[in-house]
């Protein structure tokens, strides 16, 4: 099992943009939160080669951030990083995503172990 907390706010994962010239882009705040997560996971976490149960336990107030896009954010650095091959239901076949928002800090903890 491995664990790691991020502090502070993460993005939640963010829809697509199109330029005027049909450029498809994903915006820089996104992009930018992904690097920093993907160097964080890089740096504290060991890449997984077996199916595993992936829990985000979100902390604090969120504003309108839908769960499915706060797990989105995670999945996909995890990958970026290279933690994760995918994050097909292959590879991640069990994940549970909660908000704890009574809590006054504004944390995240990502816990990830071997699914059975």
């Amino acid at each position: 099992m491995q664990t790691i907390t991020i502090k502070g706010k993460i993005i939640p994962k963010a829809r697509p943009r199109a330029s005027k010239f049909g450029h498809v882009y994903m915006p820089e705040n996104y992009r930018t939160n992904q690097g920093y997560l993907a160097g964080l996971f890089t740096d504290r976490l060991e890449p997984v080669d077996y199916p595993v149960h992936l829990a985000i336990a979100c902390y604090g107030k969120w504003g309108k951030a839908d769960c499915d896009n706060l797990a989105g954010s995670v999945m996909d650095a995890l990958v970026k990083a290279g933690i994760l091959k995918d994050d097909s239901t292959m590879h991640v076949p069990s994940l549970c995503v909660v908000n704890y928002r009574d809590s006054k800090e504004l944390y995240t903890e990502v816990i990830i172990s071997e699914f059975k």
